[in-house]
């Protein structure tokens, strides 16, 4: 991972080919065994679980099927990024962008459960989670237009 955070497509395939091979040894299945059921050959089920290879979504689709897993739960995985670094990266994002910052607030004070707010203002960031997302994704939108 780079300093600033950013997760290399290397680091996502390794990332992803550990899930699988997890999922894979809980179910009790070898390689062998594992490909066979999803249709590929060993050699190319090792490279994948080795980060080599990035599997193909249809594949993916079969192993989570075979694995008994949401397809999501292979794309789960955390990296350790420094306390100082994320500190760092999040004041210098949120000093640019004055609706990040807000979008941010309002996340906090979504997963804040025992907020209860003191002041008339402050009502007005009591959101729930459900309409979260589409706020997430406008703020995703209009930052990939401006690019």
């Amino acid at each position: 991972m780079s300093e600033d955070g950013i997760v290399s497509e290397e680091e996502i395939r390794a990332s992803i080919g550990k899930n699988i091979s997890k999922f894979r040894k809980r179910k009790g299945l070898s390689q062998k065994e594992f490909a066979n059921l999803i249709g590929i050959g060993a050699p190319n089920l090792s490279y994948i679980e080795n980060g080599k290879y990035a599997p193909r979504l249809n594949t993916l689709i079969k192993m989570s099927e075979v694995l008994d897993v949401e397809l999501y739960e292979f794309f789960i995985f955390f990296r350790h990024v420094a306390k100082e670094n994320i500190k760092f990266n999040l004041e210098k994002a949120l000093e640019e962008d004055e609706s990040l910052l807000r979008l941010v607030y309002r996340l906090y004070l979504a997963i804040k459960a025992d907020y209860s707010p003191q002041k008339d203002d402050e009502k007005e960031y009591v959101i729930n989670s459900e309409s979260l997302y589409p706020q997430v994704k406008k703020y995703a939108r209009s930052k990939r237009k401006s690019k």
